[in-house]
């Protein structure tokens, strides 16, 4: 059985549920690039008002077919929910999804709202948000290197949250959003990816290739280094009379 038609044999059992509204496909198997471990990532639409949300997971032919179901008004709360926190995962899988079943307009009229409220550009870092976050990356590496000096079993992953925090804070001081962690090599690395999802390339060229080089090989020198450099990228950061200074209203 090929997607089409897995999909088409689960939504039977969801058809002659009265608030059942339809059905978007969406994921790799949506964009053509999906890979023989890609599971099948359907989003459900439920009438306002439905008493009950549900997800869950269905092997048909020896695919995994995860599932959605929310109700129309929770969909829309989701996608205003992520724009508070510079969020587009929700938004970022209804815009990329093609609508299998729209019995009443409703699906489409989220993934219009989706494509929308995706391009609404993300808040940039600054201010207080700015100072914290440099603090975080300083404060980050230096247990880093404690765990480093005392070959703690620990050091490896807060490595990779050190990489994570640099990668996420310096692209939200650019306003480049980004997706899930585990797509980051092709976020960096692949136009066609970046173009099917509309995101935005990372423009400094040197801080990609540091990133991806550290990736794949652990290397605390190279960490240090990034740090610095990023820090020095979003304004510079010194420890010595840092001060952060919260004013009551």
């Amino acid at each position: 059985m090929d997607t089409d038609e897995i999909v088409s044999d689960f939504l039977k059992s969801w058809q002659d549920k009265k608030e059942y509204q339809g059905a978007l496909l969406t994921g790799s198997r949506a964009t053509g690039i999906s890979t023989s471990h890609s599971d099948i990532d359907l989003l459900i639409v439920l009438t306002n008002g439905t008493d009950y949300k549900e997800r869950g997971n269905k092997i048909i032919d020896g695919i995994v077919l995860e599932y959605i179901a929310y109700s129309s008004d929770l969909w829309t709360s989701l996608f205003e929910e992520e724009i508070k926190k510079n969020q587009r995962m929700w938004l970022g899988m209804w815009k990329i999804g093609k609508i299998i079943e729209d019995k009443n307009g409703e699906v489409l009229k989220l993934k219009e709202e989706s494509i929308k409220k995706y391009g609404t550009p993300i808040e940039k870092l600054s201010g207080e948000k700015l100072e914290m976050a440099k603090y975080q990356l300083w404060d980050g590496l230096e247990n880093l290197k404690d765990l480093s000096e005392n070959s703690d079993i620990g050091f490896n992953s807060a490595y990779y949250l050190q990489l994570s925090k640099i990668v996420g804070s310096y692209s939200q001081y650019l306003g480049i959003m980004l997706p899930a962690v585990a797509k980051w090599r092709k976020f960096f690395q692949d136009g066609l990816y970046r173009k099917l999802y509309g995101l935005t390339e990372l423009p400094d060229v040197d801080f990609v290739e540091r990133v991806t080089a550290l990736m794949k090989n652990p290397d605390l020198s190279g960490v240090v280094k990034l740090t610095e450099y990023t820090l020095d990228k979003m304004g510079g950061f010194k420890i010595d009379g840092w001060v952060l200074r919260e004013t009551s209203a």
